[in-house]
């Protein structure tokens, strides 16, 4: 069994470095646009007509 230097990760605690920020970053745009279209799809409105800004009549 060869020991590691204290301060030489393994190979799997490297990757998951790596993987969590990429995976955080590809959800934050993900989910906007995700959420965006099923919202279009089922007729829902807009964050600033929901909030009370008066619209057109």
């Amino acid at each position: 069994m060869a020991l590691l230097h204290p301060f030489r990760y393994p190979s799997t605690l490297a990757m998951l470095w790596w993987a969590a920020p990429l995976t955080a970053a590809c959800m934050a745009i993900a989910n906007p646009i995700y959420y965006r279209r099923m919202a279009r799809q089922h007729g829902l409105v807009t964050w600033s007509t929901f909030a009370g800004i008066r619209q057109r009549v």
